[in-house]
């Protein structure tokens, strides 16, 4: 049996926030304990500088703070054991392009707002424990529906939520990001040639070297 302890070393991801430029708390995530004073260190160093000026990686005495900044908006992510930093700012830029898909290429901290049950779904099935699961959008929209201006009302009618009971089709794919049983009636592969030439030439159109 694992302990405690283990898993937590284990994990990536403590507490994951987003901060709006004024410093509000917008939404919040915890997976081991709730720690806000992370999200105090974090402010104190961004509220001292312009918010795309502030260190994706912040070292403090709890750990790691990473971050990307978006849509107006700080996507915070803590933790407290070693980890790759490449790997944590990769996870938070692929967030922004789920909320992207389910909120629109130009989503507000207004819309964020409007749709935190759509948010909290999706945060669900991309981190396990704060470990990365689904990531991809095409997997995660047969999972946890777009939000609709219709599905409030279904949803208050039927009582159900946006979240699909049924096996998206994408997992059952050898090509995670594609439907399977996809066929094409002509089987062609096209590719780009690409040829460079590097010349050295002098002034009366000579060729010195290539």
């Amino acid at each position: 049996r694992t302990n405690t302890h283990t898993q937590k070393q284990q994990t990536m991801i403590d507490s994951q926030f987003v901060i709006s430029t004024t410093g509000e708390l917008v939404t919040e995530r915890h997976w081991f304990g709730t720690d806000r004073s992370t999200f105090d260190l974090f402010w104190a160093e961004a509220a001292s500088c312009p918010a795309r000026e502030v260190d994706p990686v912040l070292v403090t005495p709890k750990g790691y703070i990473f971050h990307v900044f978006r849509h107006g908006l700080f996507f915070v992510a803590t933790v407290t054991c070693e980890s790759p930093p490449l790997k944590v700012i990769e996870l938070l830029n692929r967030f922004v392009l789920v909320l992207e898909e389910y909120l629109g290429d130009t989503f507000s901290e207004e819309q964020l707002r409007e749709n935190f049950v759509t948010f909290f779904q999706v945060t669900d099935e991309m981190l396990d424990s704060g470990y990365p699961f689904t990531t991809e959008p095409s997997v995660l929209k047969g999972i946890v529906r777009p939000p609709t201006i219709l599905n409030p009302m279904r949803n208050a009618v039927f009582g159900r939520d946006n979240v699909n009971t049924a096996i998206p089709e994408g997992t059952a794919s050898v090509v995670w990001w594609r439907r399977p049983g996809i066929k094409h009636s002509n089987n062609e592969m096209y590719f780009d040639i690409v040829e460079e030439l590097s010349a050295l030439v002098d002034s009366n159109g000579s060729v010195l070297s290539s």
